[in-house]
């Protein structure tokens, strides 16, 4: 039963962990596409 919550509680800090890198890697792309001036 233990098992069962911890193999829960750990696949949903991956989903936590993920969702954050992702966030936290769109919000760098956008600071980096504000602070580099378009060249077109």
């Amino acid at each position: 039963m233990l098992r069962l919550v911890y193999d829960k509680f750990k696949s949903l800090l991956a989903i936590e962990s993920g969702l954050l890198t992702t966030s936290r890697l769109e919000a760098y792309a956008a600071a980096v596409r504000q602070r580099v001036p378009r060249v077109a």
